[in-house]
């Protein structure tokens, strides 16, 4: 398994945790997910409440195709609530 570096982390937590509707991420490089299977590309995994085209949101909203050079993979998972 491949993890984010520190400096790779980082810039995540900077620049992705703090855009609406993003809940978190994985610091291991996973595959990505299509149409519920994982595809061969490795990315980071960026979880969110809810998918919106693109068209939807404002720019300050969207997250980058690429993060120091590895692809993202935008996961919607709902509501997430500590039990």
């Amino acid at each position: 398994m491949t993890h984010l570096t520190k400096e790779q982390e980082e810039k995540v937590r900077r620049e992705i945790l703090q855009k609406p509707n993003v809940t978190g991420f994985s610091a291991v490089i996973q595959k990505k997910i299509k149409d519920g299977r994982e595809t061969g590309e490795e990315a980071i995994r960026i979880y969110m409440r809810k998918k919106f085209k693109i068209e939807e949101l404002l720019p300050e909203a969207l997250v980058d195709a690429a993060i120091e050079g590895v692809k993202t993979d935008l996961v919607e998972v709902g509501k997430v609530v500590a039990h």
